[in-house]
């Protein structure tokens, strides 16, 4: 069921389900009323399987709908529980109760738990001693095994929780005679089990014991034994691996101890905690194990003191938010108090505790260090001063290289609840601050990721923690580091969720500090959604914080000592832009300090940094140049670029091109790295003076590129070319502009490697436009992309005796080169922008004409290699370079633009491809199609265009997702009967019909078909042309791999739709005769199996026509196919024989012969010799009166 379906049925307004999924915010809850007439109907709805569903489904809905603001039913959660309550009261009072409805009831109140909570649910239930008895009889009715009900047990269970501990005698329920068990064994005997299954009322029993066990009158009776036996289960469940005994266990101990009184549980804590710890349980591979056992053994710690809290926790006065923002004066004082003289002894084993809960914070799940950070806080808080400082100092000491992530996050959660509760001290700060800041920034690189998301977000935590504990006089020595730290985190952080944590901290201190540092103005530009956009946060964000003294050199301190360097090369590219812009705020820094410090790591032996520093080293020179070109600002060229700083580049430069750099893997990263600095070096105006060229650099530089474009990688070799323009304008080369263009031209001719052709194809595409216009070198350059786009495998030198007009499937492995041709061809052309630069290059139309004709060239490439369709991507670029051809000879005024027939030519193609089976290249080929039917600078004002922009409108092809087979092809398929769309549709339609993707299939065929009945409606004689051509495309087609098997899918489809029956295709020639004598012609000459059996399928739909003739030939190819070296395709042809003679009894001369050529059919074993199937296949024969095949003997000559 699709969504849109889904939701229609359900009745939810389709603008609630937008608001949806948008997380919009609401102000009431306002399907009470829809809630209310749903449980009105309750008993009414569970009659029908699809009505119950349905208004589950529509309960459901609503609860997730309001999932994220669960308290806006409060209002009316009475009267819902109420009425679901009611309505199992009153069955359950029924001699024979609905237990589906019962369930469905309390499904509903699932629901309702699992938006609300279920302690919030648990207040609204009915907890009077008479309910004690009827909810424990349902619960005893109940099945633990059954799934289906599991919700069920789940709310008898929370329900039994608060009715157990209403006081209450347990005994006024038993009976007098001595043969029933008491209440409190036959409450035992019913939830125990609960206590040890695998859902989620396992959670329900634990809570639910620990209730019961609570109560004073079974404190003295049960518990003891109880315990006991919890023990016992532990240690069983430990050794036997039972993991869900061993959780319901666990789970049923954290409760008691959360929810029993000190005084009651005091006695069990010294068996418990030596009990646990002895099944070491912190080592289990389960974290929900481990995490269960932290929280026991902080429970049991806890215990051991009383309840009270530490007089020496730092206390905060006023929280208002408007009194920190109005007044930047506050009173702050050590607010901490002496301590009583009396101290509480402090048991032995608490020492183990603590070293469990820090054993805890390493663990490698976070919920565990969660639960074992909370633990810290809560026994720091019984503890002394000096035992409390102990406990920090252990923290800190998490806080070293040697551990890993698990340890700084575990400590800066640890941190962050000392300081949220208090127990954290002023003095304090000077020692955890520094550490903070530490792991604001952590970042451990492992392989080809990093470790260290998580501990940077704790540190956010801590830093808005911090926020909120002190006043501002005590975090005032610190602000300047803490505000830095944030922003720096807030716009340079690689990972989203610490960006925003750390923006989320920066506005929590300065709301409540107040002193941060253009504090407002920066949450102003930099909030929440705006450091959510990587790159906005580095060239955006990050200079606007900048432009204030105080975070400046943090800012660039940070990039030098984490950024520049990074392991992910986005951030090292994203750190090299954002060093350019940084640059005029302060060129000094940058030109006397970081320059200098990133030469010293040019020759590193990490790659990383030495690519970082290509990259920083190219954006910061010329930032300083575009500095020196600004008016009066000549005298800092000689400042920035003096003799020292050009002979350190000068050897950098030398260095750079030593080939041990190059090597494996690393030079991929590093060639496109040194092409960009050879690329803002060439745009250095004022440096080439200092710098002092030479003919050496020059060769070097030239031979280097060179070694670029004929890479095997294209990110290498486009690069090159990219940096090619603007190095060809150094000074040296604008004298041998010939010399170049004729040896990347012979280079591309003479190779016989694809890829060194795609490189040198590049190369000439992107040559400035002073080389083109040179020596008619644009039309040299153009003549051999054209030929080069044509081209198949082998150096095209070997190719001039060759007419390639169209790439065959053979040439597959070329396929990119091709492409690239393409490519190259169309940035060519974009330096053609007027008429002058038609005069200047020596173009005229004819130019345009055979550029078109290469183009369409490629919009016929269908290589094929190991991987399918290749040929797409000649395609793909192709429909570009048609596009931005149309519109350059439109706005170059040539006649060729207004030529409607070329138009329609290009329109024709887009439409095939836009109906063909790959979704990229139907989405391409659509947008391209409505770019050019609505291309304001063509004049496209003929009838057909007229008519495709009925269909086409442009506000709905602005929203179309071309992607989608489904929306596309409906449209293109109203042109299939216009003759100058009709061949290239047909092409198309028949192409995805034969494809393996379910939805291009069911889209293609059935938009295809529907048209074919229009078409045949509305006029005999279309409906005959079309035939005409299918049959055409047959005959050309049928050898061709791609389509062959397509065309044989689409015409066996025409005869399943009967439309050879149609009369018009009987009168003067026999149609489906024509078509079947093609196909017998063809089937002989093929091996392919996906083929044979589309033929088989075919063969056996043509019996249906009562033609003696076709059934004669159809029923003899047959009989060979029955006796085919294929075993596969004798038992399809055997099985749809089966299935088509069922309905042809007309074709034996009596029912017992139909009988036993059915049976033979169906019962022989058609992988048996061939000697024992022929027979039985000539006995088919004589059955069916079919002339037996013969086998064709060759005459010995």
């Amino acid at each position: 069921m699709s969504p849109s379906t889904a939701n229609k049925n359900l009745d939810i307004d389709e603008e609630d389900l937008c608001c949806t999924n948008k997380k919009t915010h609401f102000y009431e809850f306002k399907e009470h009323e829809q809630v209310k007439k749903l449980l009105d109907n309750l008993a009414e709805n569970i009659k029908e399987l699809r009505s119950r569903e349905r208004s589950y489904e529509q309960f459901r809905f609503i609860c997730d709908t309001y999932q994220e603001q669960p308290h806006l039913i409060d209002p009316f959660l009475s009267d819902i529980v109420d009425k679901i309550i009611s309505t199992v009261k009153q069955e359950t009072q029924k001699e024979s109760p609905s237990k589906l409805l019962i369930d469905q009831a309390f499904k509903y109140m699932h629901c309702l738990a699992k938006m609300r909570g279920y302690k919030r649910i648990v207040q609204y239930l009915p907890h009077e001693i008479t309910d004690f008895e009827p909810v424990l009889k349902l619960l005893e009715s109940q099945d633990p095994r059954n799934s289906e009900s599991w919700e069920t047990r789940f709310i008898l269970l929370l329900w039994l929780s608060i009715i157990c501990i209403v006081p209450f005698d347990l005994e006024r329920f038993d009976a007098n005679d001595n043969q029933t068990d008491s209440i409190l064994n036959r409450f035992l005997k019913i939830t125990m089990p609960y206590l040890f299954v695998s859902d989620k009322c396992q959670d329900a029993c634990a809570l639910l014991l620990s209730k019961f066990m609570s109560r004073r009158d079974i404190q003295t009776k049960v518990l003891p034994m109880f315990f006991a036996q919890l023990i016992q289960h532990m240690q069983e469940s430990a050794k036997s691996g039972d993991k869900f005994k061993l959780l319901g266990t666990l789970k049923c101990i954290s409760s008691l101890y959360k929810n029993g009184k000190r005084e009651d549980l005091l006695s069990y804590t010294l068996p418990t905690l030596k009990n646990i710890v002895e099944l070491n349980l912190l080592s289990s591979k389960l974290a929900i194990v481990r995490k269960y056992y932290i929280k026991i053994i902080q429970r049991v710690g806890m215990t051991f003191f009383k309840v009270k809290i530490a007089k020496w926790r730092y206390e905060r006065g006023s929280r208002s938010l408007m009194n920190n923002v109005k007044s930047m004066q506050t009173s702050s004082s050590n607010k901490t108090q002496s301590e009583d003289d009396y101290e509480e002894e402090i048991p032995g084993e608490i020492e183990e505790i603590i070293e469990q809960l820090l054993c805890g914070l390493k663990d490698p799940d976070t919920i565990v260090r969660w639960s074992s950070a909370k633990g810290i806080g809560r026994i720091t808080n019984r503890l002394s001063q000096e035992n409390a400082d102990d406990i920090l100092q252990s923290l800190l000491e998490l806080f070293s290289f040697v551990e890993d992530d698990s340890a700084w996050h575990g400590g800066c959660l640890a941190i962050a609840e000392l300081g949220r509760r208090g127990l954290l001290l002023p003095q304090q700060l000077k020692s955890v601050v520094p550490i903070i800041l530490k792991a604001l920034v952590f970042d451990k690189k492992l392989g080809n990721y990093s470790m260290g998301r998580n501990v940077r977000d704790a540190a956010c935590y801590v830093c808005w923690s911090m926020a909120r504990a002190f006043e501002p006089d005590v975090i005032k020595p610190y602000v300047n580091e803490i505000a830095g730290a944030l922003l720096i985190v807030s716009v340079f952080d690689r990972e989203v969720n610490c960006r925003r944590a750390a923006s989320a901290s920066f506005q929590e201190n300065v709301g409540r500090q107040g002193q941060f540092p253009h504090g407002i103005d920066i949450l102003t530009k930099c909030d929440y959604y705006a450091v959510g956009q990587i790159q906005n946060c580095f060239l955006d964000l990050a200079i606007y914080i900048a432009s204030f003294d105080e975070y400046r050199q943090q800012i660039i301190e940070h990039l030098m000592e984490h950024k520049f360097n990074h392991w992910d090369q986005t951030i090292r590219e994203l750190t090299s832009e954002c060093l350019n812009k940084l640059t005029p705020l302060c060129p000094d820094y940058m030109a006397f300090v970081v320059l200098p410090s990133l030469i010293k790591h040019s020759t590193s032996i990490d790659l990383n940094t030495r690519h970082g520093v290509l990259l920083s080293m190219a954006q910061l020179i010329y930032a300083l140049s575009e500095l020196t070109n600004s008016p009066h600002q000549e005298n800092l060229a000689d400042k920035y670029f003096n003799e020292d700083f050009t002979s350190k580049l000068r050897q950098v430069l030398t260095e750079i091109f030593d080939e041990k750099f190059f090597r494996g893997s690393g030079g991929e990263l590093m060639r496109p790295a040194v092409c960009f600095f050879l690329k803002k070096f060439s745009l250095c105006k004022q440096l080439h003076k200092q710098f002092k060229l030479d003919q050496n650099f020059t060769e070097e530089c030239e031979k280097f590129l060179i070694q670029c474009i004929e890479h095997n990688k294209e990110s290498v070799q486009l690069s090159a070319a990219e940096a090619l323009p603007f190095y060809c304008d150094l000074p040296p080369y604008h004298q041998s502009e010939l010399a170049l263009v004729d040896l990347f031209i012979k280079n591309l001719r003479q190779t016989s490697k694809d890829y060194v052709r795609s490189g040198y194809s590049f190369a000439l595409g992107y040559l400035p436009s002073f080389f083109l216009a040179k020596n008619d070198n644009f039309r040299k350059i153009s003549s051999i992309l054209i030929s080069a786009s044509k081209c198949g495998s082998g150096a095209m030198d070997d190719q001039t005796n060759k007419s390639l007009t169209k790439p065959t499937e053979t040439d597959s492995t070329w396929v990119q080169a091709r492409r690239d041709a393409i490519k190259s061809l169309t940035w060519l052309f974009k330096s053609v922008n007027n008429a002058d630069d038609m005069k200047k290059f020596n173009l005229n139309e004819s130019d345009f004409s055979e550029l078109f004709e290469s183009f369409f060239v490629g919009l016929d490439d269908y290589s094929n290699d190991s991987k399918g369709d290749s040929g797409s991507l000649v395609r793909e670029v192709s429909m570009e370079a048609l596009e931005f051809l149309l519109s350059l000879s439109a706005r170059l005024n040539l006649k060729l633009a207004s030529d409607t027939k070329l138009v329609e030519r290009i329109l024709a193609g887009l439409m095939q491809q836009s109906v063909e089976r790959i979704d990229r290249t139907r989405c391409i080929a659509g947008k391209i199609f409505c770019a050019i039917l609505y291309n304001t600078e063509l004049k496209l004002d003929s009838d057909s265009f007229t008519e495709l922009r009925k269909v086409f409108v442009k506000e709905e092809c602005d929203k179309i997702d071309w992607n989608l087979a489904y929306v596309s092809m409906p449209m293109f398929v109203k042109f299939l009967n216009a003759k100058q769309f009709q061949t290239n549709l047909l092409i198309g339609f028949v192409y995805s019909i034969g494809s393996l993707t379910e939805s291009v299939v069911k889209s293609a065929t059935s938009s295809f078909i529907k048209q074919l009945k229009q078409i045949e409606a509305d006029s005999d004689q279309d409906f005959r042309e079309l035939m005409d051509k299918l049959f055409a495309l047959c005959k050309v087609h049928l050898k061709v791999d791609r389509l062959s098997g397509s065309l044989i899918k689409t015409i066996d489809l025409l005869v399943q739709n009967e439309f050879f029956s149609n009369p018009i295709l009987n009168t003067d020639k026999n149609y489906p005769l024509e078509f079947l004598n093609l196909f017998l012609e063809n089937v002989k000459q093929t091996k392919d199996m996906q083929r044979l059996v589309s033929y088989t399928d075919f063969f056996c739909d043509m019996l249906q026509f009562d033609d003696e003739k076709i059934r004669k030939n159809t029923m003899i190819r047959l009989m060979i196919q029955l006796c085919h070296q294929y075993s596969r395709i004798r038992k399809v042809t055997a099985s749809n024989l089966f299935e088509a003679l069922i309905n042809l009894p007309d074709l034996f001369q009596s029912d017992d012969d139909n009988a036993e050529c059915i049976a033979l059919l169906t019962e022989t074993d058609w992988d048996q010799p061939m000697s024992v199937i022929r027979p039985i296949r000539n006995r088919i024969c004589e059955l069916t009166n079919t002339p037996k095949p013969v086998i064709k003997t060759n005459p010995i000559k």
